[in-house]
């Protein structure tokens, strides 16, 4: 976005500003084709409510699971000889409780829970 971007805009904004409904719809229309943005962004940066972004914003997802539950997929992983992820999933709603309340599968209670809001998302509410 360099100079000419920046004159580009003022000048639409400015004939936004002054245009019947009818003409603002045609420059929106013209902006949305020229720029690829949403129409209703369009819409806030013509009219002056939004400043147009430098960048596109990118918001890294939150992390839910922590290396603890990764180690823990792993060998669950391994102790079904690497299946897919579909039927570990199956394999998991009925083995994991098995193995967490028998004492073969060593994990904190906070492990456990999170697994099963992975494995058994219908099942836990909370």
């Amino acid at each position: 976005m360099g100079q000419t971007d920046d004159k580009y805009l003022a000048l639409l904004k400015a004939r936004y500003r002054k245009a019947s409904k009818k003409e603002r719809s045609a420059i929106l229309d013209e902006y949305v084709r020229t720029t690829g943005h949403h129409r209703k962004y369009a819409i806030g940066v013509l009219s002056g409510k939004r400043k147009r972004a430098k960048h596109p914003v990118r918001r890294p997802r939150r992390t839910i699971y922590g290396d603890e539950e990764t180690q823990a997929l792993l060998v669950l992983s391994d102790l079904f000889d690497d299946i897919c992820s579909k039927r570990l999933r199956a394999a998991m709603n009925i083995e994991l409780p098995r193995l967490y309340e028998k004492g073969f599968f060593h994990i904190t209670p906070l492990c456990y829970r999170k697994l099963i809001q992975v494995f058994l998302p219908y099942k836990m509410t909370s």
